[in-house]
């Protein structure tokens, strides 16, 4: 069995070491979209591919956010060359075994004919964690004892993956779009998926100030997507942040605790990381995606400009191509206009 993993990532130095090295240790493959990344992501990632990883790196620079089209694109690439099983992630996301067994053997315990969802296993940030720890598995090990979010990741075996199933934004569930249903699912027994959404203030505010933006300008978006960004944005651009009794509680909300007890669940990270990572500035990363957004969004504006005003500016052109040309001869004594 075959089992490839495919990832749109952006800015998630802090954590993409770890989400790598963590994932091919039991996947036959890990291919990963660097979409538009503004830190140290990319360069991370290429030096993990020349390590010899079983890693693949896909450049995405169109700020233009569209995770569907990315995931359902390298998904169906992994298919063509062989893989039985797609394993959607994000950069925040570590498979795990249940019961913290072998998650390989879970994987090839799924059917092969049904999508298979897997829970969220939210973990919170908390003040007494070892701030030292660059290590996000071993630096935060809890999570809600009960969590109630109604959320899960999809895992996909390759008859599953046609032309006309889709992919929906954040890899929630799979919609046949002849048929116009979401495909059915079934528990993924034996695997859960720590999620760790929320690392550090910095980690929060630049995810917020970068991402809000790009979800607004998503044609594809509807209106309670990205919530949580929407009405966390006016505290990114708050230069103090997030608290921590905040990050603690947007954790909670995030995977719908039912209670605030915390249980010490860490994954196990039998690995080294081998690239420090710089601090993230947050109004930088803003800053650069609002002038990448007007970069992008200028074409398709003039696109849709009237034929008349079109037509105006190109005469416009033209005649101050002429006035130049005319006025360079004159200079030259071989002619007048």
């Amino acid at each position: 069995m075959r089992v490839v993993g495919v990832s749109s990532v952006r800015n998630e130095a802090d954590v993409i070491e770890a989400f790598v090295r963590h994932h091919v240790s039991f996947l036959d493959r890990l291919v990963v979209v660097c979409h538009f990344s503004q830190d140290a992501t990319a360069s991370i990632l290429q030096a993990l591919v020349e390590e010899g990883l079983p890693l693949e790196v896909v450049g995405e620079p169109q700020p233009i956010y569209d995770q569907p089209g990315f995931i359902a694109r390298e998904a169906r690439r992994a298919v063509a060359e062989g893989a039985d099983l797609v394993v959607p992630l994000d950069a925040d996301e570590f498979l795990v075994a249940a019961d913290g067994g072998d998650p390989r053997a879970a994987l090839e315990a799924l059917p092969s004919d049904r999508v298979s969802l897997v829970r969220w296993r939210t973990y919170v940030a908390l003040p007494d964690d070892p701030q030292d720890e660059p290590n996000v598995l071993r630096r935060m090990r809890r999570r809600p004892r009960d969590e109630g979010h109604p959320l899960g990741k999809v895992l996909i075996p390759a008859v599953l993956i046609r032309p006309e199933v889709e992919f929906t934004i954040g890899n929630h569930e799979l919609v046949d779009r002849a048929r116009r249903e979401r495909l059915p699912t079934t528990p993924a027994d034996g695997l859960a998926l720590a999620h760790y959404p929320f690392r550090s203030n910095a980690q929060v505010r630049a995810k917020i100030l970068g991402g809000w933006p790009l979800h607004l300008a998503n044609p594809e978006r509807w209106d309670s997507l990205g919530g949580h960004w929407r009405d966390n944005f006016a505290q990114a651009l708050d230069p103090a942040g997030f608290s921590d009794e905040r990050l603690v509680k947007l954790a909670l909300g995030y995977g719908f605790a039912r209670t605030d007890e915390l249980v010490d669940d860490p994954v196990d990270a039998p690995f080294e990381l081998r690239h420090p990572v710089d601090r993230i500035d947050p109004v930088r990363i803003l800053g650069e995606t609002a002038i990448a957004l007007a970069d992008a969004l200028r074409p398709l504006a003039g696109a849709r400009q009237p034929l008349p005003a079109r037509a105006y500016a190109g005469v416009r052109r033209r005649l101050r191509s002429l006035v130049s040309r005319w006025t360079a001869r004159d200079s030259r004594g071989r002619g007048t206009v």
